[in-house]
This record gives C-alpha cells, sequence and structure tokens, in this order.
C-alpha cells in the first residue's frame, strides 16, 4: 500500500544483471528530468541506487540457480518519492553464513555520527582490505555517507541457506 502523496518514482523486481543496472540507469534520469529533480539530488540518488544494485550482482551467483529462490525471493528496488525526500529500498537474498558479517557492519557504521562514516570511508580507500569479490565495504559506507538517515535494514529468513536483505535509505530534497 502507498501511503498518499507518495510517488513510486522506479520499481524493478527480477534478475539483476549488467544490461539491467544500463536500464534503470536510463530509467531514472529519464524520470528526474521530467520531475525536474535538482542535479546534485539526482545524482546522489543514482550514486545509492547503483551500490545497491552492484551488491545486488556482486552477490547473485549464490542465489540465481535456485528457480524456488528466483520466483518467490527475487532481488527488487524501489525509489520512492514524496513532498521531501526520496526513499530508497533494496532488497535480495544472502547466504545465512554471511548476515551476521553483513549485520555487525551494518550496525557499526550506523553507530557512527558523520564525522565517523568520512574518517571510515578515508580508511579504507586508504587501508582497505579487498575481496575475493572486489569490495573492501566501501559501498554500505558511501551509501551511509550520501544517505540523509542510518542504513535501515531487515534480514528475514527464508530457509536454512538465506535471508532476505532489504536495505532502506532516505535522500532529503526539500
Amino acid at each position: 500500500m502507498i501511503k498518499q502523496g507518495v510517488e513510486h518514482f522506479l520499481h524493478y523486481k527480477g534478475p539483476i544483471l549488467y544490461d539491467t543496472i544500463g536500464q534503470l540507469i536510463s530509467d531514472l534520469k529519464e524520470r528526474m528530468f521530467e520531475a525536474r529533480i535538482k542535479q546534485a539530488v539526482y545524482k546522489k540518488v543514482l550514486m545509492v541506487m547503483i551500490e545497491a544494485l552492484e551488491n545486488v550482482f556482486k552477490y547473485h551467483e549464490y542465489f540465481e540457480k535456485d528457480k524456488v529462490l528466483r520466483k518467490n525471493f527475487p532481488p527488487e528496488i524501489t525509489i520512492d518519492k514524496d513532498k521531501s525526500c526520496f526513499r530508497i529500498t533494496c532488497s535480495n537474498p544472502v547466504l545465512k553464513k554471511d548476515s551476521n558479517e553483513l549485520k555487525k557492519r551494518l550496525d557499526y557504521i550506523n553507530s557512527l555520527d558523520r564525522a565517523g562514516v568520512k574518517e571510515e570511508y578515508k580508511n579504507i580507500i586508504t587501508n582497505g582490505q579487498f575481496s575475493e569479490k572486489g569490495g573492501a565495504g566501501l559501498g554500505l559506507i558511501e551509501m551511509a555517507k550520501i544517505s540523509d538517515s542510518i542504513l535501515g535494514y531487515k534480514l528475514d529468513p527464508i530457509n536454512d541457506k538465506f535471508e532476505y536483505y532489504s536495505l532502506n535509505l532516505i535522500i532529503n530534497y526539500g
């Protein structure tokens, strides 16, 4: 159910591939232009969307072969707009064995103030230990830097191997 005054600005549910990301970027650019959203706000929303989709893309190999998981718990991104902000939600399955580390990372980031987030960003850029997937946790910090709220998240059990992860952010523009 959509609250009054809230507009579904962009919504996608399904597999996240490079082509999908490109199409969503194009769709967002078009919608932002039509809505006459300021360039600075567009860039913030775009950066958060790209970071969120890249995280899903990097993780998709773990759930893409599971037909039941793909059908019942597909990746999803929603960008809603109201009179003062954009609300971005991105969801996808994650391995249960990875969810504790993800939760610890998100809780740590949420415990930092603005200056702490910036300092953590500098530390990762300077000393980041990159994983086999290419990340050093920079994406979540980047989203926290851009967002005007904490990184809201939820992890709901799917089965003995997976949880459904949802990340929620707010970008003010009013």
